[in-house]
Parts: structure tokens; sequence; C-alpha cells
């Protein structure tokens, strides 16, 4: 913390009208306190509290990460739980509040400066969090502040009825998404098709239709782009020639790391009864202890495109990369149906 630091949060914090709100909400199972929608200038902004890790928990867990967890151990911990969403609209009666933008983080960064300088305005406008509110006994290092900012311009702050006749006010999630485990042992095999059952974690029974199992040649397609003259062209536009050939032997490492030259990846393509994408591993990279890697380029690597939108079945059509080089002529890979991730779609949630 620096005195810089503390300046800058202050006039950030510099609110020409402000109104506190004091509520505790809960949005998709995640519990928020709504503080207070303030406007600064013709900006207005929505100030929203929730409970998080601390930093120290986060680096413990990291810590973990280090030792000697398989891939299945970590990938586990990584599927574990939901996505949290917030809003991206507020409702009362005709008026209706769109979010631009928003931001959320842990208050612990900065030295809590932004908590302190944010509180006291808010407290010195009438904010008193009750005994029993959301995060009234938290420690700090535990609190995450949303700050959501308004589409348009203002020249007043839209104000929400809070009175006790007041109309209700509802919101419009934020799409977002969640993740099952599924762990299903798989033997792929080139040219078969297969059907799998599977049960997801709200007990909905689905079936994947592995529709086309391939071989394929990671390098091919890198190769190519990069001598694409096209792609170059459009590339140079944002970067010099040298900046291009060292991210060129950044990605061919990343690459080298996933599918080394002469090697290949089973590639499966498949239906879904339910709006889910599905996941593959082999269960040779699953109970392995993963090696250093470079996972930016990595997760750009293993997307895989089918040619059509939809399959025999009339379900949409997808593809699935397994993390697994093999010789060329491999025809056969143990492998898991290892997870589903599900997209839930925006929907009008009661607020207070």
């Amino acid at each position: 913390m620096n005195f810089r630091m503390l300046k800058a949060f202050r006039d950030n914090y510099v609110f020409d009208e402000i109104q506190i709100i004091g509520k505790d909400v809960e949005i998709e199972n995640v519990a928020y306190h709504i503080a207070a929608t303030v406007r600064c200038g013709s900006e207005v902004k929505l100030f929203a509290l929730s409970r998080c890790r601390s930093f120290d928990e986060m680096n413990e867990e990291r810590a973990a990460d280090f030792g000697e967890q398989t891939n299945r151990e970590r990938l586990t911990c990584l599927r574990s739980g939901g996505q949290s969403s917030f809003l991206k609209e507020i409702r009362q009666g005709e008026q209706v509040l769109s979010f631009r933008s928003m931001t959320a983080g842990n208050i612990e960064n900065g030295d809590y400066a932004q908590g302190y300088v944010l509180f006291m305005r808010l407290a010195d406008a009438g904010w008193k969090p009750e005994d029993s509110a959301l995060v009234y006994g938290t420690d700090w290092k535990n609190i995450a502040l949303t700050e959501a900012i308004l589409e348009g311009t203002f020249d007043k702050l839209p104000r929400l009825d809070l009175s006790g006749n007041q109309l209700p006010v509802t919101g419009i999630t934020s799409v977002t998404a969640v993740s099952g485990l599924l762990e299903i042992p798989v033997l792929l095999e080139t040219g078969k098709e297969q059907t799998v059952l599977f049960v997801m974690e709200d007990k909905t029974k689905a079936f994947c239709y592995i529709n086309r199992v391939y071989l394929q040649d990671l390098w091919e397609e890198q190769d190519r782009q990069f001598a694409d003259e096209e792609y170059r062209s459009k590339m140079l536009r944002h970067m010099s020639e040298e900046q291009l050939d060292e991210m060129k032997e950044r990605v061919d490492a990343a690459v080298e790391n996933i599918c080394p030259r002469g090697k290949r990846v089973f590639v499966v393509e498949y239906e879904c009864t339910e709006d889910v994408s599905l996941k593959f591993y082999a269960k040779e990279y699953l109970d392995s202890v993963p090696k250093p890697s470079y996972g930016g380029a990595m997760m750009v690597m293993m997307h895989a495109k089918t040619d059509e939108n939809t399959g025999k079945h009339g379900q949409k059509l997808q593809a699935c990369v397994v993390e697994m080089p093999v010789e060329p002529g491999e025809t056969k890979l143990e492998t898991e149906l290892f997870s589903y991730t599900k997209t839930i779609p925006s929907r009008s949630v009661r607020i207070f």
C-alpha cells in the first residue's frame, strides 16, 4: 500500500448520488449483499459483496497442486462446483437497468484500501449492515466486491423503490455453466460407433452417441496456418516479424508438449441427447502426474471442429480431442468419459 493507491481509490469513490440498498439476496445459489447504487458523473454503478476464499487459502491450494497429484485429482478439483453468476439486468415495474460490464475481486488485494474507502463512503451515506447481514461477521480477507456498471449515461441516479409497498425487484441472470464428473470407462476404436449412457448430477439420464473416432495430426494444421501468407499478413498488422516468429516458437513448444511430431491424437465426434459438452481423457493420462506445460497455448491447440453442425441422430455434432499422443497406426485407446459441462441460460429471479 502507498499513498498513490489510496488516492486512486479515494478519487474513484467520490459519488454524486448514493442509494443505500443493504439487502441480502441469493442469485443462482450464490449469496450476495447488495450494498448500494451510486452515480459518478454520468456513470452509475452497483456494489455487491459476497464471500470468497482468501489469498492464503488459494495459495495453499496452489501449493498442493505442485505435489504428486495425478491429472485425475487436479481435474476433479477444477470440475467441482459451478461457475458463479451475477445479474445482467435488474427490473422493477417499467424500469430496466442493464449492466454494461462488471468486475469482481477480493478486497484483500491492495491491503484492503478499496474496502476501507468504499465502505466509509457508503457508511457516511447511511449504510449500516445488520448483525444478520451476509458479510457482517465475515473476515475481510474472505469478502469479494462486485462492481457492476450500468449501460447508458445518466444525469440523475435511477432509484429502486424500497418502500414497504414496492413493486417486486427482479433480475435477469448472466449465462453460466455447471460441470459434473462421470468417469465412465470407454474403449475408443477408430471406425467404430458406440452409445454411452450417463447420468448427470440432477439425475437426468442422457445418451452420448459416438459417431466417429479418428486420429489427427496437430502439427499439420499448425504448420499450414503459419505458412499461410494471408494469415501472416493479418498477424503482422499487430506485431513485427520477430514477434510473430517468437509466437510460433512458443506455440510449437506447446504443441510439442502435447503431441510430439510424428505422433497423433484421437478425436471423438459425438452427439448428446442433452445440451452439454463432454470431455474424454485417456486413462493413462488421468492416472499420471502431469509434467510442466504451456497451459494457455495448450487450451487453444486442443480444440477440434466438426465438418457438420448436426449429427445423424439429429443432435448438435461436437468434437473432443483426447490429450494423449499415440503412434500413427494406433486404432484403440482406453479412455474415460470424464465430465460434462452444461450451459445454464439466463433466467428471471426475484431479488427483493
